[in-house]
């Protein structure tokens, strides 16, 4: 059986060229062109300068090629979006110009490389990442759309669950993926058969056959077997183990919002399904990351935050900050700071708490002005520097929302397992403002989790970039 494994492997393209072999030549092409473009604009500050302790190339070379692959740029060639894609070259590459200008600075180098060329490296720079990811990804995913550079699979699960999983399939044909067979533990005289899918090939007797004459990259299965005690069922980990090709198991009952990472208690291997997996370490520098920003913003915005802190005084009666208890981390309740920017209603204890709208009468002109610009949230940089709320996270709601939406969204209070930030990857991604439809919460509430499953470092820095792009929402009333 091994001779065949290999010679499939050859013909399916697994030892040719393919998104691995080019993540990594694209690794090493990006560090060589981003390189040579800055030596090739200021070739005479690399190496002449007596008192440069490192030459300007190397810090060039070398902050290049530790930032990049941190990044994630390099990974799922065969799944990222090209617009998070987009998003992550942009604030990536914003990152290793500062972390390069800073290096000058530190090295006593900056006075002696020519802004105009600094400026066209950043560009040309920019220009290179942009155009050669987004162009291979672009030309990937066009051959895959004609068959080419394509993964076989082999499908075991109930025709629902096949059909649902298909479906992923046809409607991404770029993804590349093309199902060879499928077999189902029902009975498949039953099964109703789609003209547009393969015929399913018989029960756990037939897969078996089946694999014993045909290799493919990926099993997927769905469905597993109970095990009935004393019985002598065919165990389907013993079959599919026996293969070379990669497991994936795909339960019908996921639900968008669930990540799946192993977790092992004892001998005992488990799927952890929610969950913010960071190091301690992690979150002390997140912790000090927070702190650092959060506290340089009120020294430098301090002007800013007395002229508003007037404006609101005497806008209307009332107090400048507004307070409202809000869920935080572990939904431990904390006061949430905001510059006030409605009227003070005196029975607004004894009314139902309604979300703000447009054209919403109780918003004051002030109000209006600072909710357009997103200022109301300004004073948060004092929840961030308590400890109560992070730079970046879910932003948290309001606890009568809180209550409302736990029943209604699966995995709703999961955002609360991180601290809840100033802005997040929902309100960058378009999800701010009033919720009018329950559909409106679940999008708000899958991004939130989404930033929970991809946390890095880098991405707070993503989203606080884009967050400056974002701060005036046609959606912020």
């Amino acid at each position: 059986m091994l001779y065949k494994i290999h010679d499939h492997f050859k013909s399916s393209g697994w030892l040719d060229i393919n998104g691995n072999s080019i993540a990594r030549f694209q690794r090493i092409l990006d560090l060589v062109v981003i390189s040579f473009i800055f030596f090739f604009l200021q070739p005479t500050v690399n190496w002449t300068q007596d008192f440069i302790n490192i030459p300007s190339l190397y810090i060039v070379s070398i902050v290049t090629l530790f930032v990049l692959p941190y990044s994630g740029i390099y990974r799922s060639y065969r799944h990222k979006s090209l617009s998070r894609l987009f998003q992550k070259l942009n604030s990536t590459w914003l990152a290793i110009i500062c972390l390069v200008i800073l290096a000058f600075f530190l090295n006593k180098s900056s006075a002696t490389h020519s802004r105009i060329a600094i400026s066209l490296w950043a560009a040309s720079g920019w220009i290179w990442l942009i155009s050669s990811h987004i162009l291979t990804r672009l030309y990937l995913r066009r051959i895959r759309k004609i068959g080419r550079n394509s993964r076989t699979i082999l499908y075991w699960g109930e025709s629902q669950a096949f059909l649902d999983f298909s479906y992923q399939l046809s409607s991404n044909p770029w993804l590349g993926y093309r199902i060879l067979s499928w077999f189902s533990p029902e009975n498949v005289d039953h099964i109703h058969q789609n003209p547009k899918l393969p015929i399913c090939g018989g029960g756990f007797d037939q897969l078996k056959l089946w694999l014993d004459e045909n290799v493919v990259d990926c099993i997927v299965f769905s469905h597993v077997p109970s095990t009935i005690h004393g019985s002598n069922q065919p165990n389907l980990f013993d079959l599919l183990g026996n293969t070379c090709s990669r497991i994936l198991y795909a339960p019908h009952w996921c639900i968008d919002s669930m990540s799946f990472k192993s977790e092992s208690i004892g001998y005992q291997n488990c799927i952890e399904l929610w969950g913010l997996r960071q190091t301690y370490d992690e979150r002390i520098i997140k912790r000090l990351f927070d702190l650092l920003i959060s506290v340089a913003g009120v020294i430098v915005l301090f002007p800013l935050l007395l002229f508003i802190s007037i404006l609101v005084r005497f806008s209307s009666p009332g107090p400048v900050i507004f307070k409202q208890k809000r869920c935080g981390l572990q939904g431990k309740v904390f006061n949430c700071y905001k510059f006030r920017s409605m009227y003070v209603d005196p029975f607004v204890d004894t009314i139902p708490l309604k979300q703000a709208h447009k054209g919403d009468n109780r918003i004051t002109p002030v109000g209006r002005l600072l909710r357009r610009w997103s200022l109301d949230e300004l004073p948060q940089l004092f929840n961030v520097v308590i400890g109560d709320m992070s730079l970046v996270g879910p932003r948290p709601h309001a606890l009568e929302h809180d209550e409302i939406y736990r029943k209604l969204i699966t995995g709703y209070t999961q955002r609360y397992v991180c601290k809840p930030g100033m802005t997040g990857l929902a309100q960058v991604s378009g999800f701010r403002g009033e919720t009018k439809e329950l559909s409106a919460m679940e999008a708000r509430v899958m991004a939130d989790l989404e930033y929970q499953r991809e946390w890095s470092l880098l991405l707070d820095i993503e989203i606080l970039f884009s967050t400056f792009f974002t701060l005036v929402s046609s959606e912020a009333y």
